[in-house]
């Protein structure tokens, strides 16, 4: 996530202010492609979870604590694929052809 905040967004940022004009750095490809093998590290971090919490299955006798526990983790699971869905398939590409 720093690489994205303090990298990619303001390089990002940049092209979209520059509407055609010279940035002052050759190719956004290596950045969004590091980031995108993130989210690749990040997806299967997701899935063992999933494998590990046997698709967040809470037995009956479970406190609320875990119960709570699960629910956040689902969530979390929900969130990132959903920024990860709108980074890969929307600003990065947008950002590529913002450069061309």
């Amino acid at each position: 996530m720093m690489r994205e905040e303090l990298i990619l967004f303001p390089a990002i940022a940049e092209l979209e202010t520059a509407a055609g004009e010279t940035v002052p750095f050759c190719c956004i490809e290596r950045p969004i492609a590091r980031m995108q093998h993130e989210h690749e590290g990040a997806s299967r971090a997701l899935a063992q979870m999933r494998q590990f919490t046997r698709d967040y299955m809470i037995p009956v006798e479970t406190c609320n604590t875990y119960r709570a526990l699960f629910a956040a983790l689902m969530d979390l699971e929900t969130d990132l694929h959903q920024h990860i869905n709108l980074e890969n398939n929307v600003l990065f590409p947008r950002a590529v052809k913002l450069q061309t």
